[in-house]
This record gives structure tokens, C-alpha cells and sequence, in this order.
């Protein structure tokens, strides 16, 4: 993704009127330390998740009223159920089986949103921030 980034920006940049659009091109998709392309996982059936039933009360309604302010209902408590399942995964030690990279880094995306990192649990220094001498 790096290098096609690279090659777009590049043609795009230095452009006449390159200005009008330098926010977009240096934004959108980000540059990323991580593959987040589920088509280059190997198993990327597994990587999209539904819930029917979420979506029957999505359509039908019966949500509890929230304000402006608030965050989408459903979403918001995928987003808890994510962050609870990595919680959980990480204190049975779901991951200590895994030749993890560094960073190893466990996360979610939903819908077309950035990724969110949860947790990053193997990351270069790691050793040496547990006190010692």
C-alpha cells in the first residue's frame, strides 16, 4: 500500500492546483504499519462477521432513545463486545500459541471505518519496561 501511496501522491502532488486536495491525498488510506486487506489474510472468510438479529432491530427499531451527542447504539455495543472478546482472549492466553510479530497488535473495523488497535501486545522494548535493574 506504501508504494502505490508513494506513486498516487507523487502524480497528484506536484500537479497544477495540487493544493485543493493535499489533505485527501496525504490521508486517505492512511499509511498503515499493518496489513489491514482482509484479502491477504489467509483465511478471510472468517474476517466478516454478521448479526442478523442486530440487523432486524436496526431495521424495526426498539433501540433505546439516545441524543444527539451519543454514539450509534449498535455499533457502540460491538464496539464493547469487541474490546470485551480481546480482553478476554488476551487473559486466557489465546495468543501465547501464535509466533506473533513485533508489533503484534489485536483490533477491529466496522463498516468502512478506520481500524481501531485495541491492544499492541508485542512491541519493540517490551523487556525492558518491566522495572529492574
Amino acid at each position: 500500500m506504501e508504494q502505490y501511496l508513494i506513486k498516487d501522491r507523487t502524480e497528484s502532488l506536484t500537479k497544477k492546483r495540487h493544493w485543493n486536495n493535499a489533505k485527501h491525498r496525504l490521508c486517505h488510506p492512511p499509511v498503515t504499519v499493518f496489513n489491514t486487506n482482509i484479502a491477504d489474510f489467509a483465511f478471510p472468510q472468517y474476517a466478516d462477521v454478521g448479526f442478523p438479529e442486530w440487523e432486524t432491530i436496526a431495521k424495526n427499531g426498539g433501540m433505546p432513545k439516545q441524543y444527539e451527542h451519543d454514539d450509534d447504539y449498535l455499533n457502540s455495543n460491538v464496539r464493547i463486545l469487541l474490546w470485551n472478546t480481546g480482553q478476554r482472549l488476551i487473559a486466557e492466553g489465546a495468543f501465547k500459541v501464535l509466533r506473533m510479530a513485533c508489533p503484534f497488535m489485536i483490533g477491529y473495523g466496522i463498516h468502512d471505518e478506520e481500524e481501531q488497535i485495541l491492544r499492541v501486545l508485542n512491541w519493540p522494548g517490551a523487556q525492558r519496561a518491566s522495572p529492574g535493574p
